[in-house]
């Protein structure tokens, strides 16, 4: 059993006169058995913020500040299984659970599929007026866009363990598939696409065990790529955490049953 809270540390948050304000509704959840692993990734944020304004708007804001668009949300629910094909060596619960203890270095193979769905809309078009860039989306002012794609899985992970009690694991799982992306214009005309989907989820972990503490991180991270209607252009998109961990391992007078009467 396990109890974790997550929160951002004042240091990390973006100045809200620069960047705008932003709120979200962020749950993920990484369900690691012996045989297999399951990734659900599901969000909604409120507020973004123009990356490049000084490149591609004409008349951008002064220095250090940026294009802000409170009205915009993104959505997410990415959900993926794999298959460990060496479960009797390598484990993922020993760097993410910190239930299991990887004494020796190991990797596996990894097979799955996934469903991917994800999209964004606005109160007004996501192409800003003044754009310096002509024909930017072939001129499609766009308030919505969404995909919905399923994709083939596979990738590799290792642990390098040292001393039986420091340990180091990457791992990357890519996919490939097809999606349909759309936009809806801001006279709510739909234009579709049939196109190839891409994607990469990638885990680092690093810890040290000495008797019944466990200190370590880990980072998973969710990167896809896929086509826009308009010919030439393409969407990305990122999820993802970064996770310290602190452990502590008690010993119990006796077995806790979650469910009474099954053994």
């Amino acid at each position: 059993m396990g109890i974790n809270a997550g929160f951002s540390l004042p240091s990390m948050r973006m100045p809200v006169d620069k960047y705008g304000k932003t709120t979200f509704l962020d749950f993920q959840t990484h369900l690691y058995l012996r045989r297999v692993t399951f990734d659900l990734f599901s969000h909604v944020f409120w507020g973004q913020y123009l990356n490049n304004s000084h490149d591609i708007l004409s008349s951008p804001p002064r220095d250090g500040f940026y294009y802000t668009r409170p009205d915009i949300r993104a959505y997410a629910v990415n959900a993926e299984m794999n298959y460990n094909f060496n479960y009797s060596r390598f484990s993922f619960r020993a760097p993410f659970l910190q239930d299991e203890w990887q004494k020796r270095s190991a990797g596996s193979f990894f097979a799955g599929g996934g469903v991917y769905w994800d999209g964004s809309d606005a109160d007004s078009s996501f192409v800003p007026s003044g754009m310096a860039v002509p024909d930017f989306y072939n001129d499609i002012n766009f308030k919505r866009w969404d995909w919905l794609a399923v994709a083939a899985t596979g990738g590799y992970a290792h642990t390098f363990v040292i001393d039986k009690r420091f340990f180091i694991m990457l791992s990357a799982i890519g996919g490939i598939g097809v999606g349909r992306s759309t936009l809806t214009d801001m006279d709510n005309r739909d234009y579709h696409t049939y196109s190839p989907f891409y994607k990469l989820t990638e885990r680092l972990g690093a810890g040290y065990q000495f008797g019944r503490v466990y200190v370590g991180a880990t980072c998973v991270n969710m990167d896809m790529l896929m086509g826009a209607p308009p010919d030439g252009t393409r969407i990305h998109y990122r999820s993802g955490n970064i996770r310290a961990n602190v452990a502590y391992r008690f010993s119990l007078n006796k077995e806790i049953r979650i469910f009474p009467g099954r053994k």
